[in-house]
């Protein structure tokens, strides 16, 4: 299921399909920090089936010796509510590992907690 701020499932539609084609990985997460979304090129990228990626799934593509510090930025800048930059290793769906600098961006910073989102 997509967050979305607006009541509209049609928006949310639009913008699954617009994630869908960008050439960038991209996921949100909801007011829990919980994973809730990623794009087809981060799907395709680790091989693994959304079912498998959502809440904290998406950590096990992480490599092992990544995971803490991934896991620990993520959530520190989450409960801040703030954007952050950071390099990790993530398994391909071939089982290689590949340098990832990711930028995540706050979105909906000014509303309430539950709209509160990450896009990477």
């Amino acid at each position: 299921m997509l967050p979305s701020s607006s009541s509209s499932s049609l928006d949310g539609d639009l913008f699954a399909v617009m994630a869908d084609a960008a050439p960038v990985m991209i996921w949100m997460a909801d007011a829990d920090a919980r994973r809730t979304f990623f794009n087809k090129p981060w799907l395709d990228f680790t091989g693994r089936p959304f079912a498998d990626q959502v809440g904290s799934g998406w950590n096990e593509a992480v490599h092992p010796l990544d995971r803490a510090a991934c896991m620990d930025a993520y959530l520190t800048a989450f409960h801040d509510r703030r954007s952050f930059e950071i390099e990790y290793r993530l398994r391909r769906v071939d089982g290689e590992l590949k340098m990832c600098r990711k930028k995540v961006v706050l979105v909906n910073a000014a509303e309430p907690l539950p709209n509160l989102s990450f896009l990477i």
